[in-house]
């Protein structure tokens, strides 16, 4: 249950990070260092969620779906690849996290989808 949790708290980061950049983009403000932070948590909340998941195989529970753990290294990356790819100015850190924030929350529904016990 923990390991939903963290995956719950992780989609609630990444709306934040969808909301901030939205809004930055919109006013053409920079939402730093409040952007970075909530993809630092973003990050730090996947993390815990692939860690308190690993436990569910070692246990002899496997996801429904092998693509699981894909979607699980794919969520560890996209976010703070999108800020990578945006690194040049405020506007394109806005628009990269846009466009990595939406894959995000694609990647958690898979990953709600594929997450079942097999």
């Amino acid at each position: 249950m923990v390991h939903y949790t963290f995956a719950a708290f992780s989609a609630v980061a990444v709306a934040g990070a969808l909301a901030l950049s939205g809004i930055g983009s919109l006013t053409g403000r920079s939402p730093q260092p409040w952007l970075d932070r909530l993809i630092l948590t973003q990050l730090v909340l996947v993390v815990c969620a692939v860690v308190t998941g690993v436990l569910g195989p070692l246990g002899g529970r496997w996801p429904g779906d092998p693509l699981h753990f894909l979607y699980a290294a794919l969520a560890l990356a996209i976010l703070p690849f999108a800020r990578y790819l945006g690194r040049g100015s405020d506007h394109a850190t806005v628009r990269w996290v846009l466009v990595g924030g939406v894959v995000q929350i694609g990647l958690l529904v898979r990953l709600w989808m594929t997450g079942g016990t097999g």
